[in-house]
This record gives structure tokens, C-alpha cells and sequence, in this order.
């Protein structure tokens, strides 16, 4: 699944992820409560007070990056596109809970270990 991701206003953190080498998702690991290691690849903060930002379209793709998570830090706005868009069981959403570090300070290149979660309330 491709994803473009566009900021409308606001103030939000982007962090995105690539599974580590023998993560991937098999048929077998669907199961919840399964713990995987992934690389942060991208931690940024978005902000409609930089020009940039409200021009540009953030991109992840179904090979690199297709974990990742939108944190409001103030009230905000995005528009996500989907493509193809969720189809269960093909296409099903996933989430996951960062549960530690297993290398590196927290930044960009560190390897944590990501939990799948049932569907949060928000």
C-alpha cells in the first residue's frame, strides 16, 4: 500500500519505520501481542508555520517506511491517501505500540521493538 500524507494545519510528528531484516509480516505472525524489531527511518515534526511543510506531500510506500505513526502535537489537520485502500484481509490496518530500544539513543537509525495492539479507541 502507498500512502501520501498531506498536512492541512497544525503541528504534528511523523515517524516512520522499515521491519528489520526477517520481520516482514508472514501469514503465521498476524497474531496480536507479537513482538517485531523495526529501524526508525524517519522522525520528523511537521508544522504549518514552515512554508515547506505546508507544500509538501510526505510519501510511504509498501516496501520502505510502511510502518509509521501521525502524532497531533496541537490541533491538526491531514489528509491521507490510501492506495489501494484497506481491504480485509488483504489490505488490513495494523497497530503496533513501541515497547523498547534495542539499539541506538532513540533517533533516527535505532532498532525498537514494536508490539501489534488491538485497534485503539480514539
Amino acid at each position: 500500500m502507498t500512502i501520501l500524507c498531506k498536512l492541512l494545519y497544525g503541528k504534528i510528528r511523523l515517524r516512520v519505520y522499515d521491519w528489520e531484516q526477517g520481520e516482514e509480516l508472514e501469514e503465521e505472525r498476524k497474531a496480536i501481542g507479537q513482538i517485531r524489531k523495526a529501524r526508525l527511518v524517519a522522525d520528523e515534526i511537521l508544522s504549518d508555520s514552515r512554508e515547506e511543510d505546508l507544500h509538501s506531500v510526505k510519501m510511504v510506500w509498501p516496501d520502505k517506511g510502511n510502518v509509521h505513526s501521525l502524532d497531533a502535537l496541537e490541533d491538526s489537520a491531514i489528509i491521507d491517501i490510501l492506495a489501494p485502500p484497506y481491504d480485509p484481509p488483504l489490505r488490513s490496518c495494523h497497530y503496533y505500540k513501541e515497547e523498547g530500544k534495542l539499539e541506538g539513543e532513540g533517533g533516527v537509525g535505532s532498532v525498537v521493538l514494536l508490539k501489534e495492539i488491538d485497534c485503539p479507541s480514539f
